[in-house]
């Protein structure tokens, strides 16, 4: 009769060993999953970052073109009341600062033609284009001085929670906060969703 003799040589896993492994595993998933959130985040930044400084770059030289070439002086409406206006020309840029759009406001920065008398502010009746992008404001607009003409632009993208000074001062002049910063973003959560641009031209007319 043969006898067999069991192999004692039978190598597996223990359960300390499985649980090491799916530890370094879990941590592996975890670190990925921050990294992709992160990357992500940098993604939506970018592409609201690029947003608003389309906004402020094609405002800009849409006005450095009509101050260069025209011949009649900005009109500034001194009306009181929210919304106000310039007029570089014939063209009319009725503004409000500091309310979204998209908000309670219909429109922030409305390009029009004024067809006849003085600057006034738009009643939006006639046909003209929005040129501030969805779930953005103005925080600065004014025109100032006389060739050469002094232009501020701000643009801030995102909600008044992640914005400091969102709704700016009254002025139409740079807009500042309380700690002398301009307004930008808190860098708080959701800060992917916040963006701001800010520029100044100095415009003088064509001879």
């Amino acid at each position: 009769m043969i006898k067999r003799q069991k192999s004692t040589n039978q190598q597996g896993f223990t359960i300390i060993e499985l649980m090491i492994a799916t530890s370094i595993l879990s941590v592996i998933l975890v670190m990925a999953t921050i990294m992709m959130t992160s990357i992500g985040r940098l993604y939506y930044k970018g592409i609201n970052q690029v947003r608003v400084q389309d906004n402020v770059r094609s405002i800009s030289e849409g006005i450095t073109q009509r101050l260069q070439l025209t011949n009649m002086a900005v009109a500034d409406n001194t009306d009181p009341t929210q919304v106000k206006a310039y007029c570089v020309g014939k063209t009319r840029y009725t503004f409000v600062l500091g309310s979204k759009l998209g908000g309670i406001v219909q429109h922030v920065l409305w390009r029009d033609t004024l067809l006849s008398g003085t600057c006034r502010a738009s009643d939006f009746t006639q046909p003209g284009d929005e040129l501030i992008t969805p779930n953005a404001r103005l925080t600065a607009f004014s025109i100032a001085g006389d060739s050469p003409y002094i232009v501020n632009i701000g643009v801030a993208y995102g909600d008044d929670d992640l914005l400091t000074n969102p709704r700016g001062s009254s002025d139409g002049t740079r807009q500042d906060a309380a700690d002398g910063t301009r307004v930008q973003c808190n860098g708080d959560i959701g800060q992917q969703f916040c963006a701001t641009a800010y520029s100044v031209s100095v415009i003088t007319k064509r001879l």
